[in-house]
């Protein structure tokens, strides 16, 4: 392990790392006293980082540092927070990466890196490196609260209970792990429990405490008191006005006519009545783009797919090129090269008017967690320890898939899953056994999918509902894609197509035996026709 250089991190410490909703994570290094004149200026420089309040500056400080001494792990670590200030993540991650090779055992390094990670909702990872440093540092409550965040994000909600409450126990004056352990009983199915923990958020002064509000918006919206969610939410935008998640829920009860026709205080957001909305007309020519995923020929997954998936991926990317889209297919992805599409896919995405993706093949919930599959990928769900790492490494999050989407800022993003696939015809001709001899494994169907809304616009359509499955369909189509293709036309709204379709599978799904419910989230705020 290269010699670790001490360099004072306090000041730098109370100055950027503030972890908003998760909490306070302080980063400072053993002290390890400098010996050379390289050294002594690699401190100076790091110390006139710590104090500097411009974090461009200050990252020009530490590059100067670790152009003299690039082994400093604790200049490394200061170099990814300021980073992370300036929104490069990805250069703030690398950072982080370099100071735990060179230190794997600061437990801080880990909790900086995971905070990092969250920024850029990449859950999965950021879950791993919060656990290490757990495992590192067991008495450290803001570890224990930066977890129980991405348990709720993965919907890993069991988990997500336990961690927060192991965070109040640690320290019960800090304001976030319990909204973590409240956000895990609403989506629960507790709002009376997750009301509870939320006022006991803002009671200790959650320092983002808007998000607290929408919060409690969403848990009256589960009791059906939508005049006390619209007051939350309402409260929420005039904290941080034009706050997309408060704002879309807000908008919701009013398109749904859930709230009276006298209920005031609901501010002006620039979002007009469904009555009045402006719709984006059919002949729009913004930017539109689309990534097109059919994943058929899976090496150790059940059931056989057959060719309906790559046939629906075809299908599907042909209309939307009708439609007017920029639109990229591929096939049976395996796992480096559907992560190197996705990402340039969000690169493409940047900005866009109307950004699409589909997926057809097959996907799975794992401890209430949703993953989109790979046709390479490898599980082992006998061996829980394992089957966990074959998910979170080698599978794609969809949580993380949809946040990352948003983050680019379209002005609609629509998802649209034809996963969780099966063959009704039993007697196909398939392989008994995976690629490496082992029998198949048959992935379980997806959970409810849980969206926070970083834009005004998304939508996430489902084949099937969750705990069920999507039926391969008697033709060259699956069920779902062959009528998506029937109502995914010019002139249609995304709200009517989406709700033919739905009505169409499922009566013809009734008379061939094989139930399958469509349903879609459409958390939108303007009318989007195709």
């Amino acid at each position: 392990m290269a010699r670790s250089v001490y360099v004072s991190s306090q000041l730098l410490a109370s100055r950027w790392v503030f972890f908003g909703w998760i909490g306070f994570v302080l980063l400072i290094p053993n002290s390890l006293y400098a010996q050379s004149s390289v050294e002594r200026t690699v401190q100076q420089l790091t110390k006139s980082a710590d104090n500097e309040s411009d974090p461009a500056k200050a990252e020009a400080l530490y590059t100067k540092a670790l152009q003299l001494l690039p082994n400093a792990d604790a200049v490394r670590i200061g170099r990814a927070i300021v980073r992370g200030r300036l929104g490069r993540y990805a250069e703030g991650i690398a950072d982080a990466t370099a100071a735990i090779a060179l230190v794997d055992t600061a437990a801080r390094y880990y909790a900086q890196r995971a905070y990092l990670l969250v920024q850029i909702s990449e859950y999965d990872r950021a879950a791993f490196d919060y656990s290490r440093a757990i495992q590192l540092k067991p008495k450290e409550a803001t570890y224990y609260s930066g977890l129980s965040y991405c348990r709720v994000k993965q919907n890993r909600l069991a988990e997500a209970l336990t961690t927060a409450q192991k965070g109040i126990d640690l320290n019960p004056n800090s304001p976030y792990p319990y909204r973590n352990r409240g956000r895990a009983k609403l989506y629960s199915g507790k709002p009376d429990e997750a009301i509870a923990d939320f006022q006991r958020s803002l009671d200790q002064q959650h320092g983002e405490a808007y998000r607290v509000l929408t919060d409690l918006g969403e848990a009256y919206e589960l009791k059906k008191d939508y005049a006390h969610a619209a007051d939350y939410y309402t409260k929420a935008l005039a904290q941080k006005p034009g706050y997309p998640d408060a704002e879309v829920r807000q908008q919701g009860l009013l398109k749904q006519g859930l709230l009276p026709s006298k209920t005031s205080g609901i501010p002006n957001t620039g979002v007009t009545k469904p009555a009045e909305t402006n719709a984006v007309a059919s002949t729009f020519t913004g930017k539109r783009v689309a990534l097109v995923i059919g994943n058929s020929e899976y090496l150790n997954i059940a059931p056989p797919l057959q060719d309906q998936p790559i046939n629906d991926a075809k299908a599907i990317n042909t209309r939307l090129r009708e439609l007017g889209f920029s639109s990229i297919i591929e096939t049976n992805t395996e796992e480096k090269t559907l992560r190197d599409k996705l990402n340039d896919f969000y690169e493409t995405a940047t900005d866009a008017d109307l950004v699409f993706f589909y997926f057809a093949g097959h996907g799975l919930q794992y401890n209430g967690a949703n993953y989109l599959l790979p046709t390479d990928i490898e599980v082992h769900p006998t061996i829980p320890k394992r089957y966990d790492e074959d998910l979170t490494k080698h599978a794609f999050l969809i949580t993380t898939l949809i946040e990352q989407l948003q983050k680019k800022n379209p002005r609609f993003c629509v998802i649209v899953l034809d996963a969780c696939r099966e063959d009704p015809l039993k007697n196909v001709k398939a392989p008994v056994d995976g690629a490496d001899g082992m029998p198949r494994f048959t992935p379980p169907p997806f959970t409810p999918i849980v969206v926070e809304n970083f834009i005004r616009n998304c939508c996430v359509a489902q084949a099937t509902t969750a705990g069920n499955r999507a039926w391969n369909g008697p033709g060259r189509n699956g069920c779902y894609t062959e009528a998506l293709l029937r109502h995914l036309k010019k002139g249609h709204t995304l709200e009517q197509a989406l709700k033919s379709v739905r009505s169409e599978v499922l009566e013809t799904s009734q008379k061939a035996g094989t139930l399958q419910r469509p349903e879609y989230l459409n958390q939108t705020t303007d009318e989007l026709i195709f």
